[in-house]
């Protein structure tokens, strides 16, 4: 099965800020390509950071979250299901 990896912060890489809303811009690190930093919402927003996983390559994952940005109706930086797991463990995290 294939997987896509995704993440709110940027842990190890640099890049060049995406410009507009369903833009990307690749993350490089000892100049290999680590993955990029898509742009869910228009700027200020800050952008997601997304990889290639297993049997995927990273055109196709920015094509799948562009995929996200045009065809969802919620406005969130995450696509949805992250975003309402990740309410989820937020509000989880504050139960204890």
């Amino acid at each position: 099965i294939p997987s896509i990896g995704i993440a709110k912060k940027l842990l190890l890489g640099e890049y060049v800020q995406p410009l507009k809303r369903g833009g990307y811009s690749l993350i490089r690190y000892d100049e290999k390509i680590l993955g990029a930093a898509f742009q869910m919402m228009g700027p200020p927003a800050n952008p997601i950071i997304i990889s290639q996983g297993h049997k995927i390559t990273l055109y196709t994952v920015a094509n799948i979250m562009r995929e996200f940005v045009y065809f969802q109706k919620y406005p969130s930086k995450l696509p949805l299901p992250l975003h309402l797991a990740d309410r989820l463990a937020s509000e989880k995290m504050g139960e204890y």
